[in-house]
């Protein structure tokens, strides 16, 4: 547990801008200290965050944030396929096929920043549902998203049960 409540500061602070695309993360013993766990807390936390395509690691050389591509928005008609045909925006745009693809997903309920605040005119702390998913292509992550939605708008629905 202690992993993923470190994985998730490590994430925020990322996305915060304190460590930017190819920037160094501080080395494990420094982790280890500033967390108080162990190497092996930290090693899990790094890993999920690898597995999410949000750093790397190389021996000898330390962990960094990986550089993200610019984002391109499309539209979604381009997503039709033939009845019956198993496919998703992202396999369709990728060109692989179904047996190549597999998606991680995790659910979790958090509070809006001020930042989500204005994108859902709520307050700031209203309970929100987010979404996290990473895209792998032949097991290699290569994209990645994280929505969220009202925890009042999906509570005791399908949705709020994936969590």
């Amino acid at each position: 547990m202690r992993g993923l409540r470190i994985a998730a500061d490590l994430r925020r602070r990322i996305s915060s801008g304190e460590w930017g695309p190819g920037g160094q993360l501080p080395t494990l013993p420094a982790l280890c200290e500033e967390y108080g766990v162990s190497d092996t807390t930290i090693r899990n936390a790094m890993r999920l965050l690898a597995n999410e395509g949000l750093v790397e690691t190389k021996a000898r050389a330390g962990t960094r944030v990986r550089s993200r591509p610019a984002v391109h928005h499309m539209a979604a008609d381009r997503y039709r396929t033939a009845a019956g045909a198993p496919a998703t925006p992202y396999t369709q745009d990728q060109g692989i096929g179904w047996s190549e693809y597999r998606l991680d997903k995790r659910f979790e309920k958090t509070e809006a920043t001020p930042e989500l605040a204005a994108l859902f005119e709520c307050e700031p702390g209203e309970r929100l549902l987010a979404r996290h998913f990473v895209f792998h292509d032949n097991d290699q992550p290569t994209q990645m998203s994280t929505s969220y939605v009202r925890w009042s708008d999906v509570a005791g629905t399908p949705v709020a049960l994936t969590w």
